[in-house]
C-alpha cells in the first residue's frame, strides 16, 4: 500500500511536471521583414548583399542580380548582359561601377543604368577555366587583379594582356600563406606558396612593402577568404574556420569556428558579425577580443553577407530563405510557442520579477522577468471575462485586479478572492496606498477589499483614465473630457482647453506637471491648471491617439499611440524638452502600443504583435535622411537622359521630373519639397513623387529637390538641376533689330502721314472758322441790314407798325440765330430751319413778296434730333434769289425740300427764276459780271468740312428746262453727313 501511494505520488509529479514544462516555454524571436520570391527577388538563394554608393541596395543570386530601391526590385540576368545568372559577389570601383562575378569566373559591370559584359571574359575562361575568383581588384588604369579560388593571382590589363603567377601547388602541409595587400583605398587579399625573403617576421605573421603574409594550413578545398579595414596597420580577416585579429604587424588574438566563416562586418557601433557556414547563423561580438561568446543569432539559417545601409538597418543574405531585413537588434519579441497567430496583447504590469498580461482572446498570462528576458511562460485559468481585459494592477498583497472579469481580484493562481461585490469593471486603475479604482456603469472607490464610494453615471459613465493625487483629489478621463472627483463632488475640468472636452486615455503625473493623453489630439502638459505644454504629430509626436503613458523619471517619459512608440526627455526645470520616435521601421512588430512598463533597467511594451523588451539606454534614434533620387526627365512628354543640365529650345518647355526618395523604413512615405528658381520661388512640399512645370517661357532655371522622413529629418544635399530655355527667334536681339529695321520705314511712313492729315485737319479747322467769320460777316453785310431796316422804316412811314414790329422781330431773331450758329460746331436742324425762316421774310419783305417760299420736310424726318453743320444753307437760298427770282416780275417760287437719307440729309434748293445762263447775259449787258461770294465761301467751307468729317458733304448745281428748251429755273443739291443728339 505505501508503495502504491508513493508510486501514484510520483506520477502525479512528474504529469504536473510535463504541464509545467508545456507551459512554461516562450519564443523569443528577432523583429525582421523578409523579401523572398514572393516579394520580387530574382532567387531565394541571395550569396552577396551590397549597399551602393548611391544607396541602392544589390543582391547576388543564383537567377540574377537585383536591385531594391525600397519600393521595388529591378532584377537583371542572361537577357540583360549578365554572362550567367549565378552571381556570386558584387563589387564597386573607384568610378561608381559595379562589378558582379559569376559562379564560371566570367565578369560583367554594371554603369549608367546599363548592363556590360567584360570584353576579356574569354581570356578568363580560357586561362583560369572553372577557377572562380574568390576577390578582385579594379585599379585605377581599369586593370582587373584578380585572386583565383586555389590561390596565387592574375592581371588582365585595360587592352587585355594577362599575368599570371602559377597556382598554389604546396610542398608540404603548413606551407601556404594568406596574403593581404593595402592598396589604398581598397585591399587584395589571396593565398601564395612563398613569400618574399627580405620579409619582417612576428610568428605566423609577416609583413613587407605594404603586405601582409600570415601562415595559415593548406587545403584543397575552396575556402572563402575575407578581410575587414580597421584603420592604419589594423585589419580583421579570416580564412577557412578562423577570424584573425592584426594590429600594428602583430595577431593580437584569433577565434575559431566549427565551420567556414562565410562573411565578416563590422556595424556602426563597431560591433562583428560573424556569418558561418552549414545553418550555423550569425554570431555578434562586442569588441575584438574575443574574450566573451558571441550573442548567436538566426541558429539553423546559413547567413552568407551581412551589411547595413545609411539608416542603420541590417541586411542578411541567406541560403534558401532570401533577404533578412532587421531595422534593429535592440527590440526582443515575445509571443507563445504554441499559437502560431499574432499575439496581441492588451495590457501587462509588472510586480517584482513577474510579469502579467492579457492577449486579445481573453487570456491572463504570467512569467518570470530577467534582464530583458521573459520565462516559464504560463496560463492563468481564470473565469471567462466578458470582454477583452484591458486593465491589469496588483495591490500590495501581489492579487491581480482584472477588468472585464466575473470576479475583480484574482490570486496569482486565477482564483477569485474578495471583495465579493456585484459592482463590474470595464477600467481598473491603481490608486495611492491600497486603493483601487473600479468602474463601469458607475465608479467604485476600493480601500483594500472594502467598497467605501460609489457614484452615480450621469458624470462617470465611460471612464477611460484616472490618477490619484497626493491630495486624495481624483483626475478622471472619461469620453466626455477631463473630471475632477474632490470631497465626493464632481467638477468639470474641460474647460481648460478646448482638447479636454473628448476622450481622454490616460493620466499620469511627470514632476509638478500632469500629463493627459487624448484619443485624437495628442498629449497634454497641465502645470497649476494651466496647459503649459500640447505636443501633436507637428512639433514631434509620432501619433496624436495616445493609448498609454509611463513614467521612468522626472524628466523622462514614454509614450504609446496607435503609430508607435516616444520617448520624452524634458530638462530639469521642465522648460525644454526632446523627442524621439521609434515605429515599424525602426524595428517594433506593431505600431500599436497598448501598455507600457519597466522592470530591471529594460522597458517592456504590451504591442498588437507580441511582447517587446528593450534597454533604453542602448536605443538610439535613426537619424540618417533619406537619400534623394531623380528617377527620370520627361521633356515635351518624352523620356530622356539623367544630367545635371539641359539646354532646350524654346519649344521644350514642357517639363516633368519625376523622383522618389531612398529609405527602407516603410511605415509611411516620404515627405519631398522642391522648388523652381526665377519661376516660382515658392517652396512647394508634397508626397507625390513627380513635379510638372508646363509652358515654361524662355530663361535659365534651377529645380531644387530635398527629401524628409516622418521624424523631420531632412537631406543635407538637396538634388539641383539647371534648366536654360533659349529663346524662340523672334524673341531674340538680332530679330527685334532686324523687325525695327523693316517695320521703322512705314511706321515713319505712316506717322508722316498722318501727321500730315492732321495738319490738313488743323489748317482746315482755322480756314473753316474764318470761312465762317466771312459769311456771317457776308450775311450780315451793311446792304441786306440797310435794306432790311429800310424796309421796316417803310412799313412806319406808312404807318403800318405791327408789320414794321414783326418784320423788325424777325430781323432780331436773325441776328441772334446767325450769332449763335457762328460759334457752334452743330446745330439741330429746327433751329437751322427757323433761321431760314427769319431770313426768308426778310427777303420777301424786301422784294415786295412777288415770290413764295415753300419748305417740304421727309415724314420721317425729326428735325428736333438731327444735327447738321450751321449756316449752311442760307447762301444758297440768297443765290436763288439774287441770280434768278429778283428778275422775275411775278410768280416766283423758291422751295426747300428736305429727304432722310440713311447716311445724310438730302437737301434740295429749287427756285423757278430765270436760270443761271440768262442772269449771267443780263450782268454781261449791264457791263459788269458779278460773281456770288457767298456760294464761293460755302464751296470753300465745304472743301474745309469735308477734309475733318468723316463722311463727306456732296454739292451738285443743276440747270432746270422746260420741254421747249427754254430755262426754268435752278436746282441745288446737297448730301449732308449729320450726327444723331
Amino acid at each position: 500500500m505505501p508503495d502504491q501511494k508513493a508510486f501514484i505520488i510520483a506520477t502525479l509529479l512528474v504529469l504536473a511536471s510535463c504541464f509545467f514544462m508545456q507551459h512554461s516555454l516562450y519564443s523569443q524571436e528577432f523583429i525582421y521583414n523578409k523579401f523572398s520570391e514572393e516579394e520580387g527577388l530574382p532567387s531565394n538563394d541571395v550569396y552577396d548583399v551590397h549597399l551602393a554608393s548611391d544607396g541602392l541596395m544589390w543582391f547576388a543570386t543564383d537567377n540574377g542580380v537585383s536591385r531594391f530601391d525600397g519600393n521595388s526590385f529591378t532584377n537583371y540576368n542572361v537577357s540583360n548582359g549578365l554572362p550567367t545568372n549565378s552571381v556570386l559577389k558584387i563589387y564597386e570601383d573607384h568610378e561608381g561601377r559595379l562589378w558582379f562575378l559569376a559562379y564560371n569566373g566570367m565578369l560583367s559591370y554594371y554603369e549608367k543604368g546599363e548592363l556590360i559584359t567584360y570584353e576579356y571574359n574569354d581570356t578568363l575562361v580560357k586561362y583560369f577555366h572553372d577557377n572562380y575568383f574568390n576577390k578582385i581588384y579594379i585599379d585605377s588604369c581599369s586593370g582587373i587583379l584578380l585572386s583565383p579560388r586555389h590561390g596565387s593571382y592574375g592581371y588582365i590589363s585595360s587592352e587585355g594582356r594577362l599575368s599570371t603567377r602559377d597556382e598554389l601547388i604546396p610542398t608540404r602541409v603548413d606551407s601556404c600563406y594568406l596574403s593581404v595587400e593595402d592598396k589604398g583605398e581598397e585591399y587584395f587579399l589571396t593565398i601564395l606558396r612563398e613569400i618574399p625573403v627580405r620579409c619582417e617576421r612576428n610568428g605566423r605573421l609577416s609583413f613587407f612593402d605594404s603586405t601582409y603574409y600570415l601562415k595559415v594550413r593548406f587545403t584543397p578545398r575552396e575556402f572563402q577568404r575575407n578581410y575587414i579595414d580597421l584603420g592604419k596597420d589594423e585589419f580583421l580577416v579570416s580564412y577557412r574556420s578562423c577570424v584573425y585579429y592584426i594590429k600594428d604587424k602583430y595577431m593580437r588574438c584569433m577565434k575559431e569556428f566549427e565551420d567556414e566563416v562565410l562573411s565578416l562586418f563590422i556595424d556602426d557601433q563597431h560591433k562583428l558579425w560573424v556569418s558561418v557556414k552549414y545553418d550555423q547563423g550569425l554570431y555578434m561580438f562586442e569588441d575584438l577580443s574575443f574574450n566573451k561568446e558571441g550573442t548567436h543569432f538566426f541558429d539553423g539559417y546559413t547567413i552568407t553577407s551581412v551589411t547595413q545601409d545609411r539608416e542603420g538597418d541590417y541586411w542578411l543574405g541567406t541560403e534558401g530563405y532570401g533577404v533578412f531585413f532587421l531595422p534593429s537588434f535592440e527590440f526582443n519579441l515575445y509571443t507563445l510557442p504554441w499559437d502560431d497567430r499574432n499575439l496581441n496583447v492588451m495590457a501587462l504590469e509588472v510586480s517584482g520579477d513577474r510579469l502579467w498580461f492579457s492577449s486579445r482572446d481573453k487570456h491572463i498570462y504570467g512569467g518570470r522577468l530577467a534582464k530583458g528576458v521573459i520565462s516559464d511562460i504560463r496560463k492563468i485559468d481564470i473565469q471567462e471575462p466578458y470582454d477583452w481585459i484591458k486593465h491589469i494592477c496588483i495591490d500590495s498583497e501581489g492579487y491581480l485586479w482584472l477588468s472585464s472579469t466575473q470576479s475583480i481580484r484574482y490570486d496569482p493562481a486565477g482564483f477569485p478572492r474578495p471583495p465579493d461585490t456585484v459592482l463590474s469593471s470595464t477600467f481598473i486603475e491603481k490608486g495611492l496606498g491600497d486603493t483601487m479604482i473600479v468602474a463601469s456603469k458607475r465608479l467604485g472607490i476600493f480601500h483594500g477589499t472594502k467598497l467605501v464610494y460609489t457614484a452615480e453615471p450621469d458624470s462617470t459613465r465611460r471612464l477611460y483614465s484616472a490618477y490619484h493625487d497626493k491630495n486624495n483629489d481624483l483626475w478622471l478621463g472619461t469620453l466626455y473630457g477631463l473630471y475632477t472627483l474632490v470631497d465626493d463632488n464632481f467638477h468639470y475640468r474641460g474647460d481648460m482647453s478646448p482638447y479636454l472636452k473628448e476622450r481622454i486615455s490616460c493620466i499620469d503625473k511627470l514632476g509638478e506637471m500632469l500629463v493627459i493623453g487624448t484619443s485624437a489630439h495628442g498629449l497634454l502638459f497641465l502645470r497649476k491648471d494651466t496647459v503649459a505644454y500640447h505636443l501633436q504629430t507637428n512639433n514631434g509626436l509620432i501619433g496624436n491617439s495616445i493609448k498609454s503613458i509611463f513614467i521612468q523619471n522626472d524628466t523622462i517619459l514614454w509614450v504609446g499611440t496607435k503609430s508607435g512608440l516616444n520617448k520624452i526627455s524634458f530638462v530639469p526645470d521642465y522648460d525644454n524638452y526632446n523627442i524621439e520616435s521609434y515605429g515599424q521601421g525602426d524595428g517594433l512588430p506593431s505600431s500599436e502600443i497598448n501598455s507600457i512598463s519597466m522592470h530591471d533597467g529594460y522597458i517592456w511594451l504590451a504591442t498588437g504583435r507580441g511582447l517587446v523588451s528593450f534597454d533604453p539606454d542602448a536605443l538610439k534614434p535613426h537619424l540618417a535622411p533619406p537619400l534623394i533620387r531623380v528617377t527620370g526627365i520627361q521633356i515635351g512628354g518624352r523620356d530622356t537622359c539623367l544630367l545635371e543640365s539641359y539646354t532646350l529650345s524654346s519649344d521644350q518647355n514642357d517639363i516633368r521630373i519625376s523622383f522618389s526618395g531612398v529609405s527602407y523604413r516603410t511605415e509611411e512615405g516620404l515627405r519631398y519639397r522642391y522648388m523652381l528658381s526665377n519661376y516660382n520661388d515658392e517652396i512647394i512640399q508634397t508626397k507625390n513623387e513627380w513635379a510638372n512645370f508646363p509652358n515654361l517661357p524662355p530663361g535659365e532655371y534651377s529645380f531644387f529637390l530635398n527629401v524628409g522622413n516622418i521624424h523631420g529629418i531632412w537631406n543635407e544635399a538637396p538634388v539641383q538641376i539647371d534648366f536654360t530655355i533659349t529663346k524662340h527667334f523672334t524673341q531674340t536681339v538680332w530679330f527685334i533689330l532686324m523687325l525695327i529695321l523693316i517695320t521703322a520705314v512705314p511706321v515713319v511712313l505712316i506717322t508722316m502721314f498722318f501727321q500730315r492729315q492732321k495738319k490738313i485737319k488743323e489748317n482746315a479747322r482755322v480756314e473753316l472758322i474764318k470761312l465762317e467769320q466771312k459769311l456771317f460777316q457776308l450775311q450780315m453785310n451793311p446792304h441786306f441790314v440797310f435794306n432790311a431796316l429800310l424796309a421796316i422804316q417803310g412799313y412806319m412811314y406808312m404807318n403800318k407798325p405791327r408789320e414794321a414790329g414783326r418784320y423788325l422781330t424777325s430781323f432780331a431773331k436773325l441776328i441772334r440765330h446767325t450769332l449763335y450758329g457762328s460759334s457752334e460746331e452743330y446745330i439741330s436742324l429746327d433751329k437751322e430751319l427757323e433761321a431760314l425762316q427769319y431770313y426768308m421774310e426778310l427777303q420777301r419783305l424786301r422784294f415786295d413778296e412777288h415770290f413764295e417760299f415753300i419748305i417740304e420736310l421727309d415724314d420721317d424726318l425729326i428735325v428736333e434730333s438731327l444735327l447738321i453743320p450751321p449756316l449752311l444753307l442760307q447762301p444758297f437760298l440768297e443765290n436763288a434769289i439774287e441770280h434768278g427770282l429778283q428778275h422775275r416780275e411775278k410768280n416766283g417760287l423758291l422751295k426747300l425740300k428736305m429727304i432722310m437719307a440713311e447716311e445724310c440729309l438730302i437737301v434740295e434748293v429749287e427756285d423757278n427764276g430765270i436760270g443761271r445762263e440768262e442772269s449771267e447775259k443780263m450782268q454781261r449787258g449791264k457791263g459788269k459780271l458779278h460773281k456770288s461770294m457767298g456760294l464761293e465761301i460755302v464751296r470753300k467751307r465745304v472743301d474745309s468740312l469735308n477734309k475733318i468729317m468723316l463722311n463727306k458733304i456732296n454739292m451738285d448745281i443743276v440747270d432746270l428746262y422746260d420741254d421747249d428748251g427754254k430755262s426754268r429755273g435752278t436746282l441745288v443739291k446737297l448730301c449732308i453727313p449729320y450726327k444723331s443728339s
